[in-house]
């Protein structure tokens, strides 16, 4: 039980990490954002909740199911998702339907969808970017940017070999151009050139594949967000 609490605590911080760059959507009236304090005050009293981030998440109909079922609103699909994820990770010792209920109360559907596209490898490539390697050595990488305005681009950094008057290596930092992203091993667009990284700022405009030594093809959460 011990392990399942720490995995919710794992849940909120993911969710609350990845989840600043949510572009406001809904707006709760005063007393919608009452209903919804007092209902956590009772169900979930030790949980904190990010106001703004629920209300640019979940719109004030799926807040009343919520009120009158105990229930966030998810669809089958995000539910067999979520159940499927809880049955796999060796961390959660507990039933997947009980997890499912509980995390019910606390998400709603996009927070827990935006989690789980993040724990997938499409996810990890937004998050983490990829190793380039040419004959087996590591010659660069490649990762997700924001710069100041909040624009989103994807980088390259090649090695150039170490310096020797300090012992750093030296490095090159380019711009990819959306059509030079191909020539990322295992990547390749869907539908047509574009900025995979708009994905960071819950843009679902860019689909993607990213094959990899284990698994090819698209992930199941990818499709859903992506539609594809």
């Amino acid at each position: 039980m011990k392990v399942y609490y720490i995995y919710i605590i794992l849940l909120i911080v993911c969710i609350y990490t990845h989840s600043n760059n949510l572009k406001e959507g809904f707006s709760w009236t005063k007393q919608s954002v009452g209903d919804f304090l007092t209902f956590q005050n009772t169900v979930n009293p030790t949980t904190q909740f990010n106001m703004s981030k629920i209300q640019s998440q979940a719109s004030e109909e799926e807040l009343s199911y919520l009120l009158h079922n105990g229930y966030w609103p998810w669809s089958e699909k995000t539910k067999s998702l979520f159940m499927d994820e809880v049955s796999h990770n060796p961390m959660i010792r507990i039933n997947p339907k009980s997890s499912l209920d509980y995390t019910r109360t606390v998400y709603n559907e996009n927070a827990t969808k935006q989690l789980l596209s993040w724990n997938t490898k499409e996810g990890q490539f937004l998050l983490s970017g990829a190793t380039l390697y040419n004959n087996g050595r590591k010659t660069g990488n490649v990762k997700c940017e924001m710069d100041e305005h909040g624009k989103t681009f994807m980088n390259k950094t090649t090695n150039l070999g170490d310096n020797l008057w300090n012992g750093y290596k030296n490095t090159k930092t380019t711009v990819l151009k959306n059509s030079e992203l191909p020539e990322i091993p295992g990547f390749s667009f869907i539908k047509k050139s574009c900025n995979p990284c708009v994905a960071l700022d819950n843009d679902y405009s860019c689909p993607f594949k990213i094959n990899t030594k284990d698994s090819r093809g698209t992930s199941e959460i990818w499709k859903s967000l992506w539609s594809v």
